[in-house]
């Protein structure tokens, strides 16, 4: 395979040999849902992404040099649906990377060759997965929203949805590692390529933000959080969780602890638990008109006081 061209200095020709090919699930998007909300990302009936290209002047060493628009009909639909709260992962689908060699020929003379890895199809490996969820990018969510212009921002109203299906997403750098070279992939948002977010009915109001720009201009994806106080200052989290952790500053309930007591020390008079029932039987077990010195309880329920004092868990009754 090749293109030829006459010029003044003879036939010109560049012939492209097939050297090998691999699959590699690769970066396509991604969906955010903080507090209260789902997350969607469709990729869905065609290729719809730019994707960097390798290069190697001898086949071993590889850097990136441009890239390359991968497109057509894929004939199918991948992505997730209503993942949340607390949900944003990134998402990968199967695409298949051929390893050429080009070699540059004047009239008929070999003048120089160069190596190049580039994306093609969308390509479902035998007993492999239709697409993959990629890093958890729960991160990025929640409290940056503080960190963001007021310009950037916007509510979803509660019940409702907004989506991305226009411009262009971020890149992402290490949308994945082929031939041992990672590449960078972004994708081109239209209604078959889409980031959405759906909000709850909580009683809170539900925030986006673009990363790059407003969510009505490119703002390449959105993020997610909940609504800011009236009075600033860092909120409580109504859920008690913060990406599905314990919130920050939420003590945990403290095992209450049993009361350690030395053998011989008498026990408490009255109150509640095991050792007030059983002081409260010695008093009333005592002979009528005895004082206490001297006179002693009946054996069972000394044995009961002296294992409730001991600190044994032994039941009531000896």
């Amino acid at each position: 395979m090749g293109t030829c061209l006459t010029s003044k200095f003879g036939k010109i020709e560049t012939v492209k040999y097939t050297l090998s090919s691999k699959i590699a699930y690769t970066t396509v998007g991604e969906a955010h849902a903080y507090w209260d909300t789902k997350a969607t990302f469709d990729y869905d009936a065609k290729l719809s992404s730019t994707i960097d290209t390798g290069y190697s002047g001898g086949g071993t060493n590889w850097t990136l040099s441009g890239s390359r628009s991968v497109g057509g009909s894929i004939g199918h639909a991948t992505g997730y649906s209503n993942k949340g709260p607390y949900f944003a992962k990134q998402w990968k689908v199967p695409i298949r990377y051929t390893k050429y060699k080009k070699v540059h020929y004047c009239n008929g003379v070999q003048r120089s060759k160069w190596y190049t890895i580039e994306a093609g199809r969308y390509d479902i490996p035998g007993g492999g997965s239709t697409g993959k969820y990629g890093k958890d990018v729960r991160s990025k969510d929640g409290t940056k929203f503080y960190d963001v212009p007021k310009s950037r921002t916007a509510v979803v109203p509660k019940g409702s949805y907004f989506q991305l299906s226009g411009g262009r997403s971020i890149t992402w750098t290490g949308a994945a590692t082929v031939y041992g070279l990672t590449i960078g992939a972004s994708t081109s948002y239209d209604r078959d390529h889409k980031q959405r977010i759906t909000a709850g009915n909580g009683r809170y109001k539900h925030y986006i933000w673009g990363l790059h720009d407003k969510p009505s201009g490119n703002p390449g994806i959105f993020l997610s959080d909940w609504g800011r106080p009236a009075s600033g200052g860092r909120r409580a989290d109504p859920l008690g969780v913060r990406g599905g952790r314990r919130a920050e500053g939420r003590a945990r309930p403290q095992r209450r602890q049993p009361v350690q007591r030395h053998r011989g020390e008498r026990p408490r008079q009255g109150g509640r638990g095991v050792v007030g029932r059983v002081s409260q039987r010695l008093q009333h077990h005592r002979p009528a008109g005895e004082a206490d010195r001297g006179k002693a309880a009946p054996r069972s329920l000394r044995g009961e006081a002296l294992g409730v004092q001991g600190g044994q868990q032994r039941g009531v009754g000896g």
